[in-house]
C-alpha cells in the first residue's frame, strides 16, 4: 500500500508501491498541449501572416525603458555587442543560455522526481495546474500570434515570413538553428512559457508546504530565467507579465487536484 503523505510534508519521503497509478492520467493531463502545439506546424503559414509585431513593441516602449530610453531587451543586446568579449559578461551570457536552455529538461526532470518519490499530492497538483496553463497559452498562441524583441531588432516593424523568420544570430547548422527549425511556431512570443514555468512550478510547491528552502531555489531559478529571457532578447517584460496572469489563472487547477484522482 502506497505510505500516505500529508500536503504539508516536506520533499523527501519514498513510496515503494504503487507510483504507476497516478502517473497515466497525470500524463494524459499533458500530453494534449504538446500534441497541439506539434499540431501549429499544419498551419504555420496562417500564424505567420497573423504575427503581431507592433503592439508588443509600444506596450514594452510604454512600461519599460531603460535609462537610455530603449526597452531593456535592445539595451542589453546593445551592451552584449560592446563588452561581449569581456570575461564576466561572457560568464554572464553562458549563465543565461544554460538557464534558458533549462527549461528542456529542469522542470519535466524534477516533476518525474517528485513521482518518483511517490509525492503523488504533488504530482497531480503541478500537472493539472500546468495542463490548464497550457489551454490558456494555446488559445493566446492561436488567437495572437506575436513576434519577440529578436525580431524587431533585427527586422524593425517588417512582416515575418517562411522564408525569413530565423534570427540572425543562429548560423545556418548549428544547434540553435537546428531547435529553431523544429519549432513548430517561432513567433510564440507572448505568453513567455519560459517565464511561466518556473513561476507556477514555485507557487505549486509553496502551495502545498514544501520546506523553505526549496522554495528560494525555485525562487532564484525563476528570477534567472526572467532575467535571461530579456537579457537574451528573448522576450518583452509585457511577455513575461502575460505569463504570470495565465500562472495565478492556472493555480486554482492545483487547489483542486485532490478531486482528481
Amino acid at each position: 500500500m502506497a505510505a500516505y503523505r500529508s500536503p504539508g510534508a516536506p520533499l523527501g519521503l519514498s513510496d515503494p508501491a504503487g507510483r504507476a497509478k497516478p502517473f497515466r492520467p497525470g500524463m494524459v493531463a499533458i500530453h494534449p498541449f504538446w500534441l497541439s502545439y506539434d499540431v501549429m506546424r499544419v498551419f504555420g503559414a496562417s500564424l505567420i501572416q497573423r504575427v503581431s509585431v507592433e503592439p508588443p513593441l509600444r506596450w514594452e516602449s510604454s512600461l519599460f525603458l531603460s535609462p537610455e530610453g530603449v526597452i531593456w531587451p535592445f539595451f542589453f543586446t546593445r551592451w552584449i555587442s560592446s563588452h561581449g568579449s569581456a570575461f564576466g559578461p561572457r560568464l554572464l551570457i553562458g549563465y543565461c543560455n544554460l538557464i534558458y536552455l533549462s527549461q528542456l529538461f529542469a522542470i519535466p526532470i524534477t516533476i518525474l522526481l517528485i513521482w518518483h518519490r511517490g509525492q503523488n499530492l504533488l504530482f497531480r497538483r503541478l500537472l493539472w495546474s500546468f495542463a490548464l496553463l497550457h489551454i490558456l497559452t494555446l488559445c493566446i498562441y492561436v488567437g495572437y500570434p506575436a513576434a519577440p524583441p529578436w525580431w524587431v531588432f533585427e527586422n524593425g516593424l517588417a512582416k515575418p515570413t517562411l522564408q525569413h523568420s530565423m534570427p540572425a544570430g543562429y548560423p545556418t547548422g548549428s544547434t540553435l538553428a537546428g531547435l529553431f527549425h523544429l519549432s513548430p511556431n517561432r513567433f510564440a512570443a507572448i505568453p513567455s512559457l519560459h517565464g511561466a514555468y518556473p513561476l507556477l512550478f514555485m507557487l505549486v510547491l509553496a502551495m502545498h508546504g514544501v520546506r523553505s528552502g526549496w522554495i528560494w531555489i525555485c525562487a532564484l531559478y525563476c528570477a534567472s530565467m526572467w532575467f535571461a529571457c530579456v537579457l537574451l532578447n528573448q522576450h518583452y517584460i509585457v511577455d513575461l507579465l502575460i505569463g504570470a496572469a495565465l500562472v495565478v489563472a492556472a493555480l486554482p487547477a492545483a487547489a483542486k487536484a485532490d478531486l482528481h484522482k
